[in-house]
């Protein structure tokens, strides 16, 4: 977007060498092996081939968003969770900091479409709702049970509801049946 590249863009060389043939990944496999922080693309674009400079950059994934809801004299807190980034975990705990701040009287978690990802995450997001002594996962290897305890200090006492799919997955199962068994969440969705 920086760089005014589009969707619909086609990408036919990087730093004069033609791309053409390369996988996605091959592709992005030579940007992250170039020691230079400025590269020169060649793109066509309907019928026009235009040059465009990049600079490579850390991008931060934005994988929380939220907002208060009033309805009926009650304050709802919404944050929805797009995917369980390396950094969702400080960007949820922030969000519901501020929130916790403001006030509300119940929480929806929206993990919905939601495929997972990094295991820490999700288990730092349920260490803000659960002590120590809760259980948050356990794993059976052959008859042999690993608990895994929150890391937490506190025990929520508001109602959450937490949004789930068909597509909620992996971190996503984690946290609803975790927070469902131990906050007496209530999960809404299949």
């Amino acid at each position: 977007e920086k760089a005014k590249l589009q969707s619909g863009d086609i990408i036919l060389k990087l730093d004069g060498e033609s791309v053409e043939g390369l996988s996605i990944t091959d592709f992005s496999s030579k940007v992250k092996a170039s020691q230079k922080q400025t590269m020169a693309l060649v793109i066509k674009r309907g019928e026009q081939e235009l040059e465009v400079s990049i600079t490579r950059e850390i991008v931060q994934l934005k994988s929380v968003a939220g907002e208060i809801f009033e309805k009926n004299n009650k304050r709802i807190a919404y944050i929805y969770i797009s995917i369980f980034a390396a950094n969702t975990d400080k960007q949820f705990s922030e969000l519901l900091t501020s929130f916790e701040k403001e006030g509300f009287d119940s929480l929806i978690i929206d993990v919905r479409d939601n495929s997972g990802g990094h295991l820490t995450s999700v288990e730092n997001i349920i260490s803000l709702f659960l002590n120590k002594t809760k259980v948050m996962y356990q794993i059976d290897d052959k008859g042999s049970i690993t608990k895994h305890y929150s890391k937490g200090t506190k025990n929520v006492k508001y109602p959450i509801a937490i949004l789930i799919n068909g597509i909620s997955a992996s971190a996503s199962e984690m946290l609803a049946a975790s927070l469902q068994e131990q906050c007496k969440a209530t999960l809404i969705g299949e």
